[in-house]
């Protein structure tokens, strides 16, 4: 099976060269989602870089017309649809 994964690098920085601060409002339940990963110890920043870096993989695959599926470990196949 192929596997399209997203890799964010680990090392702080998307790319060599300046980085851009981003100030973002955010509700309580995606703010705990947050700590959670901190409390992991993996930084808001580096959870943000990782859920972008996931987000712009589904969206690619996606417009390619590729199927997203989860699939369970009992085998339930779930197809992940992104609405525009």
């Amino acid at each position: 099976m192929n596997r399209a994964v997203a890799h964010p690098q680990q090392d702080g920085q998307d790319r060599p060269g300046p980085t851009t601060r981003l100030s973002v409002n955010i509700g309580e339940a995606t703010a705990q989602v947050l700590q959670k990963h901190k409390a992991r110890g993996i930084s808001i920043t580096e959870t943000v870089r990782r859920a972008c870096a996931v987000y712009d993989l589904i969206e690619s695959e996606a417009a390619k017309g590729s199927k997203i599926q989860i699939v369970d470990r009992d085998g339930t196949t779930r197809e992940l649809l992104l609405i525009p």
